[in-house]
């Protein structure tokens, strides 16, 4: 068979269409998106196959993107957003180049780590939103995470942006740009968050806090390990700063334990003094007090950090 025949069968089986699935098979590149072009369509289940690429979107009912397996392939590419009717799963090996969208559930596999020939990191460049969202260890998200109904975060996991939903459920050693929680929250150890504020729910009860969770506006601002970090920009590594928190990866898990530094600040999670309450009934909790009247300058201060980066 000539090489132009091959290519000929090539593009007509690396899509698979039938009437209520798509699949996109195994390191094959689709040149658009998958998208519903008839009536009905937005109902089927789309697999993406081990390292794919989409140039486009995704829409459809359910939405599965497999884990990478071992191969020459830096992973799957989803160059678009992802948005499904239903569910939406996402293996490792995998960056996407836009939000994730479900009307049910996102479930976001673990990192893997340990193989120089499987890919195992997870990006999402845009938000993730859903009715739950479940977030396993290690993954890069770096835009919001919201949810109507809940959150659940792992250990090494890092959201550039806020985290909201009435109950949200965080591992250890995190980075989030924010949390805002209605019902109930739960955080593990040696988490940053890089906000200047925290808003809880209004029942004290409903707050578990394994430790106390680091703010870079106090302490981080005169980091004693400025030598390390250099004179230029700073900011992005000094809030995954390792001397506050060491990660190590164990088997395909994230196992996170304290770090060097003592010289950092805490959010006043125990002095209710500090906290003050929203007309909805929610607490803030942060370390600018809401009668302060130079309150300007310390947003001045705490912008660099909820800015990630951007010195």
């Amino acid at each position: 068979m000539e090489g132009s025949d091959n290519r000929a069968v090539l593009s007509r089986t690396a899509l698979e269409v039938t009437d209520d699935s798509v699949r996109l098979h195994e390191g094959q590149v689709h040149e658009s998106g998958i998208l519903p072009a008839a009536g009905g369509e937005q109902h089927r289940r789309v697999q993406i196959d081990s390292c794919g690429c989409v140039k486009g979107p995704i829409f459809a009912g359910d939405v599965y993107i497999q884990s990478a397996k071992e191969s020459s392939a830096p992973g799957t590419e989803i160059q678009g957003s992802v948005n499904s009717l239903k569910s939406v799963g996402i293996g490792h090996g995998t960056w996407v180049q836009g939000g994730v969208m479900a009307k049910e559930t996102v479930r976001i596999d673990d990192t893997q780590h340990g193989s120089t020939t499987i890919p195992g990191h997870i990006v999402i460049e845009g938000g993730i939103t859903a009715d739950e969202v479940y977030i396993g260890d290690g993954v890069l998200v770096l835009g919001p995470v919201s949810a109507s109904n809940k959150i659940v975060i792992g250990n090494g996991v890092t959201i550039r942006d806020h985290v909201m939903a009435p109950e949200v459920i965080v591992g250890d050693g995190c980075l989030l740009g924010g949390l805002i929680v209605s019902n109930n929250v739960a955080v593990g150890n040696y988490c940053t968050i890089a906000s200047s504020y925290i808003i809880l729910p209004n029942e004290r009860n409903n707050w578990k806090f394994t430790g106390p969770i680091r703010t870079p506006d106090l302490g981080c601002n005169n980091c004693p390990q400025d030598d390390f970090f250099g004179t230029g920009p700073s900011t992005a590594r000094k809030l995954a700063c390792h001397y506050y928190a060491e990660h190590n990866i164990i088997s395909n898990s994230v196992d996170v334990s304290e770090g060097t530094c003592k010289d950092w600040g805490a959010f006043p999670i125990e002095e209710t003094e500090k906290h003050w309450a929203l007309p909805t009934g929610s607490i803030v909790v942060s370390h600018i007090g809401e009668d302060w009247v130079n309150t300007p300058v310390w947003a001045g201060s705490a912008s660099r950090w909820e800015c990630g980066g951007e010195d």
